[in-house]
């Protein structure tokens, strides 16, 4: 079975690798089965089997007792050629060590057990957020209102605020956020210059801010940490 290295979609999240959060790593393991070789397809039914008795694998057998968010890997199947192609994403909450272990450990099997096998696998390849950079980065970091690090607060937002807390530590989480709103609240009736469009900052009506263009009543580009690329007093 042939391994193949994917590193096409290094070209994404250049914010986050701009910033310098990121460290190159394999994600994902996309499986693809030669449909011409019935062997291919029995020997993927047992990497299946394997990786469900060997490590915390989420939605490959339901009733499993792993919890999304608590699983070391989250299984994607094509639902209608299930036996041909999947995939297999390591949970972004661990380590960088502990992925680096696992992706190693099913490697090995795979070599060991299946290399006279059709075939073959990718590792896909990202760059990840490492949020023990990040919240190191936060926890020292002293906000100067007057020179905010628009990249860096963008590119961890960006990943952040979905609704939980489940990357940064919840006294980092606040942190920006409360950095956010005193930068808002400070720049409310103001006339700035963001990303290029020259308007006035104001209040709307979901608790946010938005910039309005001259004459604009109802019409805003909403304005956070996440989008900001240039802000500046007109």
């Amino acid at each position: 079975m042939e391994i193949r290295h994917d590193k096409s979609y290094l070209n994404l999240w250049a914010d986050q690798s701009n910033a310098g959060f990121t460290r190159e790593l394999a994600n994902k393991i996309v499986f693809q089965a030669d449909v011409r070789d019935n062997r291919c397809i029995v020997a993927f039914q047992t990497i299946k089997d394997w990786l469900e008795d060997n490590y915390k694998m989420y939605q490959y057998k339901k009733g499993n007792g792993v919890k999304y968010g608590e699983h070391e890997l989250f299984y994607w199947a094509s639902w209608d050629t299930p036996e041909r192609y999947f995939t297999i994403d390591f949970n972004e909450v661990l380590s960088f060590d502990k992925r680096i272990e696992l992706l190693e450990q099913i490697e090995s099997y795979i070599v060991n057990n299946l290399s006279n096998i059709g075939g073959f696998i990718r590792l896909q390849y990202k760059n990840c957020m490492d949020w023990d950079l990040v919240n190191e980065y936060v926890l020292q970091l002293e906000i100067d209102y007057n020179n905010i690090p628009y990249d860096k607060l963008r590119a961890i937002f960006d990943f952040q605020f979905t609704g939980d807390w489940k990357y940064l530590t919840k006294e980092n989480a606040l942190k920006l956020y409360n950095i956010q709103q005193e930068l808002l609240k400070n720049l409310e009736g103001k006339k700035v210059i963001y990303n290029g469009i020259k308007g006035t900052v104001k209040k709307v009506n979901n608790g946010g801010y938005g910039v309005f263009k001259p004459r604009a009543t109802r019409t805003y580009y909403p304005i956070e940490l996440k989008t900001i690329k240039e802000l500046m007093l007109a």
